[in-house]
């Protein structure tokens, strides 16, 4: 597994010029539509971002998934049904995007699409230690706002057995 889903499972990781840290906990469960669910939680300073997940035979799926952005505040996004997070099994050059819509008060219609595709297998050094065989994920995420778009993109190395090992982002 290249996303570890037990309870209490957390990965700290921090950005190189030292400013910001992300703390990322497996919590839960919780219950959407009937179904146990598990919640990455994704607290970087101030900001908490959350999905919800389960783990099943073709993937890890999110049933909804929990955002902050700075000038619109937390935004929720449902997904029905259930939409592929990770899929199973995962190898180099495998492909998935997850997509949403949802309605805010201050900024109407939102709509989410993220692309995201394994683009190399490799080792990754972090201060925590090598990890070899990490899985580099490229994601490209496009927020349509009513009054304009938002671009996002990142990329993150899943360790075997492991999780997640480092991240980088458009923010930082």
């Amino acid at each position: 597994s290249y996303y570890p889903d037990e309870l209490g499972n957390t990965w700290f990781l921090r950005s190189t010029d030292g400013f910001d840290e992300r703390t990322v906990t497996i919590r839960g469960p919780e219950t959407i539509n009937g179904e146990a669910v598990k919640i990455i939680e994704e607290k970087t300073n101030d900001n908490i971002n959350q999905l919800f997940i389960k783990a099943e035979p073709d993937g890890v799926k999110l049933f909804r998934s929990v955002v902050s952005i700075d000038l619109l505040g937390k935004i929720v996004f449902s997904y029905s049904p259930p939409q592929i997070f990770l899929p199973i099994p995962i190898d180099l050059g495998s492909k998935w995007s997850v997509e949403s819509e949802t309605t805010i008060p201050l900024a109407g219609r939102i709509r989410t699409i993220n692309r995201a595709e394994v683009v190399a297998i490799e080792d990754v050094t972090v201060p925590a230690g090598t990890f070899q065989n990490c899985l580099k994920i490229e994601q490209n995420i496009t927020l349509s706002l009513t009054i304009a778009d938002l671009a996002l993109s990142n990329v993150m190395w899943l360790a075997p057995n492991i999780g997640l090992v480092k991240a980088t982002d458009t923010n930082e």
